[in-house]
């Protein structure tokens, strides 16, 4: 196998596990114009994504990272 389709091989299986992550989005971006979706890690003691609340958008962690291979 050449290194150009080895390299194929590993840019779609990091496509494909991309696929799985959810989309990371800033805290109550949905709820406030003014807030860009951009990700901001959630700080303060009484946060609900930082406490991983059910029903809240998902942080990332490491166990979010893709293959070592294509990374």
């Amino acid at each position: 196998m050449s290194k150009n389709e080895e390299a194929k091989k590993l840019i779609s299986k990091r496509r494909k596990e991309k696929e799985k992550k959810p989309d990371f989005i800033r805290q109550e971006s949905w709820r406030y114009k003014r807030l860009k979706e951009n990700w901001r890690r959630p700080r303060g003691l009484d946060n609900k994504m930082r406490r991983r609340i059910k029903g809240w958008p998902a942080c990332p962690n490491v166990g979010y990272r893709g293959p070592k291979e294509s990374r």
